[in-house]
């Protein structure tokens, strides 16, 4: 299995996903779950931490306000 960079994100990872696949990219930004959409600010912060900010509705798997 591929290393998980984020300890925290542990609760997020899908067991049945085989992230090391030949197909899978290398770095892809995915929701934990609900939809995402315009990733965008990707950054190398102080320290070598990267960020990503990303539009993000955690209560549909479609656009609409998250509400």
């Amino acid at each position: 299995a591929a290393k998980v960079p984020a300890p925290e994100a542990l609760p997020y990872v899908d067991p049945r996903i085989n992230y090391s696949s030949l197909l899978k990219p290398g770095f892809h930004l995915t929701a934990p779950y609900g939809w995402m959409n315009d990733p965008n600010g990707m950054f190398q912060g102080p320290g070598g931490v990267y960020h990503a900010f990303f539009q993000w509705n955690p209560f549909k798997a479609v656009w609409g306000p998250p509400w």
